[in-house]
């Protein structure tokens, strides 16, 4: 800026700017001076004054996907000297949710963290979560209504130190991304992750119904906000997974529904619901009349 031209001002996170600061930065926005070029970066544009906005061109910039972040993350490790293996990278990319900054930002902790090789368990460590593999597991006992594995899991998970209102959150994801592999099966481009580990989530996605995964994620919700004021979040959890694999244990609506459900599995029922809204199509069909001969 001293000796340039041209002078330019980068003002990052410019929502927080207080009513003063907005007042005084449109004065100057009124009046410019001549060579000086004021660049406003914010992740949330809805608080930002109409007059200020009304006085600048606006870009938006879009998420980076995971295969970019991948192959940056990939690239900067190898310049580094940093061994970084693909589930590593891919784990960062969709803890990051599309901001590069953010990527960057995790791949130096955990070269830090790691002493210069990262795989996924050294993400998982960083960021005080289960591996990815926990998610698979709960799902899979909770499709089942495998109550006692829940509880094993959690336990070890209570063991290790993991966050359980940061675990909450990560298997509302988990089950966001089956619900969306359910409700578009073939739609990759749903959910930003890579082929594997999507062909992975349509496996599991099959053994619910979509009511069930919009049962259990409204379970996972509550409890997420209960987890907010109550002194016992590991109570929190495990109710809210014992309902959602024990549906007798959960008294609403869509429990009974998702018991329902179960047992026409278990029964080996298919099609029910359309011979339900159809029974004339299911009914049997009576015989023909027959002719019998008159008597002599």
């Amino acid at each position: 800026p001293a000796m340039g031209r041209e002078k330019v001002y980068i003002i990052d996170e410019a929502q927080r700017l207080s009513r003063e600061a907005f007042d005084a930065l449109l004065k100057v926005f009124e009046e410019p001076p001549p060579g000086v070029r004021f660049v406003l970066a914010t992740t949330e544009p809805h608080k930002m004054p109409a007059t200020i906005v009304g006085r600048c061109q606006r870009f938006d910039f879009r998420r980076i996907t995971a295969d970019a972040m991948v192959e940056h993350l990939e690239h900067v490790a190898k310049d580094e000297g940093v061994s970084l293996t693909r589930e590593a990278a891919e784990h960062m990319a969709r803890l990051s949710e599309g901001s590069m900054r953010d990527a960057l930002s995790l791949l130096d902790q955990s070269t830090v963290l790691s002493g210069g090789e990262i795989t996924e368990e050294t993400v998982a460590e960083l960021k005080g979560g289960a591996p990815s593999d926990v998610q698979f597991e709960l799902a899979d006992a909770v499709a089942v209504g495998d109550s006692r594995t829940v509880f094993e899991l959690l336990h070890v998970l209570v063991q290790e130190g993991q966050d359980l209102r940061h675990l909450t959150g990560n298997t509302l994801s988990h089950f966001r991304d089956l619900l969306l592999v359910r409700s578009a099966p073939g739609e990759s481009a749903v959910l930003d992750v890579p082929p594997e580990r999507y062909q992975r989530l349509a496996q599991q996605a099959a053994k619910f119904t979509t009511a069930e995964l919009a049962r259990v994620l409204s379970l996972l919700v509550a409890a997420q906000t209960d987890m907010r004021w109550t002194t016992s979040p590991r109570l929190t959890l495990e109710l809210a997974l014992v309902r959602s694999t024990i549906p007798e244990a959960d008294p609403s609506p869509a429990a009974v529904i998702a018991r329902i459900e179960r047992l026409e599995r278990l029964a080996g029922v298919v099609g029910a619901p359309a011979a339900a809204q159809n029974p004339k199509a299911s009914a049997p069909s009576a015989p023909p009349p027959t002719s019998e001969p008159a008597p002599k």
